[in-house]
């Protein structure tokens, strides 16, 4: 595995809040959300500091909210960490927060998900079971909440991508108990709302995405100086995405 720790790409704030409850039943995969295009390697420690400011001070947050973040190379961004409780899953339904640890791919809306970013991916979880006792699940965050995150690409590889001994998630997930009808019943509901849900909120990215582009191309024309500010402005508005329209919690 590719790791990079805390100390190497420069965290500032605290780890989290506390350890995770438990049982830990897996992980959950996350994006950035809006599109972020193509950077080499060496900017991605800064990347992961903003994200990490943004969470710790303008969310509130003890710190950066997921456990580990994969950039496009490869590399694994230790977040969190092991047995602490992440930010980035959400409080509510299957008690994301408390039972899951959550990755993140650095990247979103129209990026590749590179053959990097996959091995990362599984790197990650693999070292969070090993490391942290993840269980055998792994997840999408749209599995906790109605949300895109982490997009169609990525949430249909983690259907067959192999994560180790315990085989794919859709194999994993297979391995539960049988529901009863009823909770059958209540699960197709729940799917169907979710997918409302994330037909809505990918109207409304699509929507953000027109608006910072059209910010970006107006401050070019203004200069330098207001470029500057616009692009910082945007990278801090929008720089996730995901967890602001799913309302995850601390």
């Amino acid at each position: 595995m590719k790791y990079v720790s805390r100390r190497e790409w420069g965290a500032k704030y605290p780890q989290g809040s506390g350890s995770i409850p438990g049982p830990v039943h897996g992980v959950t995969i996350h994006w950035e959300g809006p599109h972020m295009g193509a950077w080499s390697h060496d900017q991605c420690a800064g990347k992961v500091r903003v994200i990490e400011r943004f969470h710790a001070v303008t969310r509130g947050w003890a710190g950066i909210a997921y456990s580990a973040l994969v950039c496009p190379h490869g590399y694994v961004f230790e977040g969190r960490g092991v047995h602490v409780r992440t930010a980035a899953n959400g409080t509510s339904g299957i008690g994301g927060n408390d039972h899951w640890y959550a990755v993140c791919f650095l990247s979103g809306q129209g990026d590749p998900f590179t053959a990097e970013a996959q091995a990362g991916v599984i790197a990650a979880v693999q070292w969070l079971r090993a490391k942290g006792g993840a269980g055998h699940q792994v997840n999408g965050h749209r599995d906790h909440h109605p949300t895109e995150c982490p997009g169609d690409v990525v949430y249909r590889w983690l259907q067959t991508a192999d994560f180790g001994s315990k085989g794919t998630a859709a194999q994993a997930a297979g391995s539960e108990d049988d529901m009863t009808p009823e909770q059958d019943k209540r699960l197709a509901f729940v799917e169907a709302e979710a997918k409302h849900q994330r037909s809505a909120v990918k109207s409304l990215n699509g929507k953000a995405d027109r608006i910072a582009k059209a910010l970006t191309e107006l401050a070019k024309a203004l200069g330098p100086t207001v470029e500057s500010a616009v692009e910082s402005a945007l990278a801090d508005a929008v720089v996730n995405v995901d967890v602001n329209v799913s309302k995850a919690g601390e």
